[in-house]
């Protein structure tokens, strides 16, 4: 950025750009970018802003033009920070997108104001209903920051956060005590929280991980597979130091059956998942079947499974395909099941 502008000012020292041509002229993805450049340069002093006359824009102003880009001197700490700051607010404002519990409520929280009310106007409170969500008891309390000590233990702190390591149902499976073959291998049953949850069962825990994402206090990353970890939020309440509301699963939800009912063969509905199996099989290299088998397909057409507890009752669906593979499977059949309701 600051060798585009030295190259680009007039005889003045100054350049009357938008941000927009900044970045194309610097060969930059985006505006943002240069807006963040030209705060650290000016607080640097090497530039300035000033309101260009007669123009709805900023121009920038060269205080230093003698300097070459080699020979700018900035604080490596601060930017380090700042960007530290932005992708905890990046992260923040992902959580509240995808938070399933009041806007209003959220963003009060996110500011400090802990035990708002819902509003009842917002998309989710028009949706869901407005009482849903509730504080926890102490039992429920004590739940909560003992399954956020296994997502804690399953991810990796840095001085930005929290990093995910692990999935959703990796980290379930550790909570609850596994002994499956991914979680051996990978010594998480020496995690001083394995087992921690497991009277809960696999279901209730689930369930219990959507809640927690909803309210924004564990959030999920996705990149080659979705990663869960907590948030600033989540870090508070694992350490008892934020108050919170949840919308609670059902205590019996991991003891309960599962029970599939056959919806019989859809060649439609078998030609999609066909189909969506040989797009990731293309995007990661393997055999479809690496992905599901036919037989699999097959079962899936028929049983139409919606939720990780009910495809892992699917002949061929074990753990480690629900943490690979399942997720765009369950979402093809939900809006698929939804498409047919009358």
């Amino acid at each position: 950025i600051y060798q585009y502008l030295l190259s680009e000012a007039d005889t003045d020292y100054e350049i009357h750009r938008t941000l927009d041509e900044i970045a194309e002229g610097a060969d930059v993805k985006n505006s943002m970018g240069v807006g963040s450049a030209l705060t650290v340069l000016a607080r640097s002093g090497y530039i300035e802003r000033f309101d260009v006359p007669k123009r709805r824009m900023r121009g920038t102003r060269l205080l230093k033009p003698d300097v070459l880009t080699r020979q700018l001197e900035l604080d490596e700490a601060a930017i380090e920070e700042k960007d530290r700051r932005d992708r905890e607010k990046l992260k923040a404002m992902v959580a509240m997108c995808y938070s399933r519990v009041c806007r209003q409520q959220w963003i009060l929280t996110y500011f400090g104001e802990h035990g708002a009310g819902v509003c009842g106007t917002c998309d989710v409170c028009r949706d869901q209903g407005a009482g849903d969500a509730r504080p926890p008891t102490e039992d429920e309390q004590t739940i909560v920051r003992k399954a956020l000590s296994g997502v804690a233990r399953m991810s990796r702190r840095t001085s930005n956060g929290w990093e995910a390591r692990f999935g959703r149902g990796r980290i379930v499976q550790m909570l609850a005590g596994s002994k499956s073959q991914e979680i051996v291998s990978a010594k998480l049953d020496q995690l001083t929280t394995y087992g921690i949850l497991r009277d809960k069962g696999a279901g209730y825990l689930n369930s219990l991980m959507r809640s927690l994402a909803d309210a924004g206090i564990v959030c999920t990353i996705n990149g080659e597979y979705p990663l869960m970890t907590l948030t600033p939020l989540g870090d508070k309440v694992m350490r008892g130091e934020s108050s919170y509301q949840l919308v609670w699963p059902d205590p019996e939800a991991g003891r309960k059956e599962v029970a599939l009912k056959d919806q019989g063969h859809d060649g439609q509905l078998y030609t999609m998942l066909r189909d969506l199996r040989a797009k990731m099989a293309k995007r990661d290299d393997v055999p479809p079947y690496v992905i599901f088998s036919n037989k699999t397909l097959e079962a899936l057409t028929r049983y139409q499974p919606i939720n990780t507890e009910e495809a892992l009752h699917i002949p061929g669906i074990g753990a480690a395909k629900i943490q690979r593979y399942a997720e765009p499977f369950l979402d093809l059949i939900r809006i698929w099941r939804n498409s047919r309701r009358p």
